[in-house]
């Protein structure tokens, strides 16, 4: 018996004539080449008035033309910023070597010209589907609207704050260091190793990069320029493209939601499914990705929502299908390739599913075309892991860091997977249905990678910790993407009152019907996410692992980040204003920041905006949990420069030992900077471990 796909609706994915009528090919080559005249001239006119920033926009749109799935403009355009991201992973490479590197002009050129050969490849006419509907207007509200609640936490404030609110994510100083790095070589760092040694730490060289080079050239775009240009300002660029990743992030789960359910997702139970995933995103437990700077995690996860989506409803193209797939997972594998492998069997699961169905045939085209995308895309799924393998990096040895991270909520995680299981397998309609059927493949994927993840790191250490916690994100996602299925366990029509099918009353019924049941699912996700709760009820626990700080039961984690509960403004201060005093990395010393409890944070985004993070490697890492003026001692003995102390005005009792350390030691030709106590002030110190009360 052929199996089919369950079409979104008659007008989904219509066909497009797969030759040009012959009256029409005379002008084929006219149009071939003003199209190149155009994609060649473009760039350059754009960048002669430093508007740039319009090319990366007309590549999506170009892209999204040339595909045939989805039935709406967003999902066109979904579709094509899976494709881009993916395209872009790739093209990394080549930017790595081509002689021009990220400069905007030549790669929105040979970007251009790409698109027109896929086009005539394809033997496609440009072509957008028309239709939007008010899901669509909802789904881009559930995706930006996270990103910009996060982001409003930044306005108003000045440069010592916004550092402050990220100071305590310590990842994201290597994050920036790579990102800016990029813009500086052009391209991945593993094929720069001789020019980026004073720059970045070493062990970063080999860490997955394409969410950093996505940032990387767009920032170009939108400055014109490749120019490195000031370091805190290209710091505040970088944290505005995490906060697009991160809106990715949020759109890829609502679109995704929709996309799997289809007809079944809508009118309120679409509006209940957006909700819980964008209180999630906005104020729930995903906030922490951006907050604790984890933006390759959050692209990551943007992708693999994005094929575990289309895995589980194909588009009707088994080439474009493909494709999509082929760029889904080999970005998962660029950006973060931990959750490549449940990409990969997520791919797997799809074509077994799949194997008879109607939208495979003719098989000779899929054939043809498949077998070609399988040979390029397979080598490039490994790309990354074997460049990391080749650094001397232990797969075994990585997945037992034992270092803090935020706890995802378990009671989230269990709801999720038991309304997903119940609508998937309880129940008939999901059980004959292969939509349904690979959600609860997929979820059962995700926990696979969670216990094996679990029961290896509990065999080597007694316990669980950082990469445990990163594959629940998985299941959190599988789990978003399978809220769909809850709509198979609710009744078609609830509400049953009002006679016939027009008039007042029957247009009053549809209102209440929609209105109800989705004001209430709002204000429950709201309710539960923490998001009601008063300001002066918010409060915060230490984690007994690592000293994390996090929401205490019932506060909203995007709630204690705006109101300032999650951040450290003193280390803020201390960076930012001991950068503008020094900010010249190459003045021959080594800066750092000494006063109070917190050390070494301050010092390794300062020693990042300076733009010499790999040389200030071992002196900043000396100042991890530092105490004393033996630790400041062992710290310039390490340091390959001259080092310079940033101390507070106040601190007569520090300033008092390191010039005896002076005396003492003058071979290490220490400097002691003195600025005044409020810009360099004392931070608080942290709070004690938090205990379970016994």
């Amino acid at each position: 018996m052929e199996t089919t796909i369950p079409a979104l609706d008659r007008t989904t994915e219509p066909e497009a004539p797969p030759s040009l009528p012959r009256r029409h090919r005379f002008g084929v080559p006219l149009a071939v080449g003003c199209a190149a005249a155009a994609a060649w001239a473009l760039p350059g006119v754009t960048h002669r008035f430093s508007a740039d920033a319009v090319l990366p926009v007309l590549w999506l749109l170009g892209i999204a033309s040339l595909l045939r799935g989805g039935r709406t403009i967003l999902d066109r355009l979904a579709l094509a910023l899976l494709m881009l991201l993916g395209g872009l992973s790739v093209a990394g490479l080549v930017f790595s070597i081509w002689p021009w590197g990220l400069d905007p002009v030549p790669v929105a050129r040979a970007g251009f010209l790409t698109l027109i050969a896929a086009a005539l490849l394809s033997r496609r006419w440009p072509q957008l589907p028309r239709k939007a509907t008010w899901s669509d207007a909802l789904l881009l509200a559930g995706g930006v609207g996270p990103a910009l609640y996060l982001w409003s936490s930044f306005w108003g404030k000045p440069a010592t704050e916004r550092l402050g609110m990220l100071v305590g994510a310590e990842d994201l100083a290597r994050h920036f260091s790579i990102f800016d790095t990029i813009r500086s070589v052009g391209g991945y760092l593993p094929f720069h190793r001789d020019e980026i040694s004073r720059r970045v730490i070493g062990g970063v060289v080999d860490y997955p990069q394409a969410s950093h080079l996505f940032s990387a050239l767009m920032d170009n775009f939108v400055r014109s320029s490749t120019a490195p240009g000031d370091g805190w300002v290209a710091f505040e660029h970088y944290l505005a493209w995490n906060l697009v990743g991160y809106g990715i992030l949020a759109f890829a789960l609502v679109w995704g939601v929709r996309w799997v359910a289809g007809p079944a997702l809508r009118g309120w139970r679409l509006v209940a499914a957006v909700a819980v995933i964008a209180g999630c995103t906005g104020g729930g437990y995903f906030v922490s990705l951006f907050g604790s700077g984890y933006p390759s995690e959050a692209m990551g996860l943007a992708l693999l929502a994005m094929v575990f989506a289309l895995a589980a409803r194909p588009v009707q193209r088994p080439v474009e299908q493909l494709l999509l797939l082929a760029a889904g997972v080999v970005g998962v594998s660029f950006t973060y390739y931990f959750f490549a492998p449940v990409a990969c069997a997520a791919v797997l699961v799809w074509a077994w599913v799949y194997r008879r169905s109607a939208t495979r045939a003719p098989l000779r085209p899929f054939r043809r075309g498949g077998l070609a995308i399988a040979v390029v895309a397979a080598p490039l799924v490994l790309a990354w892991p074997v460049i990391s393998l080749r650094s001397g990096v232990s797969p075994t040895r990585a997945l037992l860091p034992d270092v803090g991270i935020p706890e995802i909520d378990r009671r989230l995680l269990v709801a999720l997977c038991v309304l997903v299981l119940l609508g998937t397998v309880l129940r008939r309609a999901g059980r004959r249905n292969p939509i349904w059927r690979s959600v609860a493949v997929q979820l059962v994927l995700s926990l696979l990678l969670v216990a094996a993840i679990g029961l290896y790191q509990w065999d080597k250490t007694g316990g669980v910790s950082y990469y445990f916690e990163k594959a629940l994100h998985g299941v959190l996602v599988s789990g978003f993407l399978g809220l769909g299925a809850v709509a198979l366990l609710l009744p078609k029509d609830p509400f049953t009152w009002g006679a016939g099918r027009t008039g007042v009353a029957a247009r009053l019924r549809r209102a209440v019907a929609f209105a109800v049941p989705a004001g209430v699912a709002a204000l429950t996700v709201a309710w539960a996410y923490g998001l009601l709760v008063p300001n002066g009820s918010l409060e915060t626990r230490t984690s007994e692992r690592g000293g994390v700080t996090e929401p205490a039961a019932g506060s909203s984690r995007g709630r204690l980040f705006h109101a300032d509960r999650l951040w450290r403004p003193n280390d803020g201060k201390a960076t930012v204003n001991a950068y503008r005093a020094f900010p010249d990395g190459d003045d021959g010393r080594i800066t750092l920041i000494v006063t109070g409890y917190r050390l070494y944070t301050p010092s390794l985004y300062l020693a990042s905006l300076r733009r010499q993070g790999g040389e200030a490697a071992r002196p900043v890492g000396g100042m991890n949990g530092a105490r004393g003026i033996k630790t400041l001692e062992l710290v310039a003995e390490v340091s390959p420069k001259p080092v310079r102390f940033v101390i507070s005005a106040s601190r007569d009792d520090l300033e008092r030992g390191l010039v005896d350390l002076q005396k003492r030691r003058p071979e290490l030709i220490i400097q002691i900077a003195r600025l005044p106590a409020e810009d360099i002030p004392n931070p608080q110190k942290l709070p004690p471990p938090w205990r379970k009360a016994r």
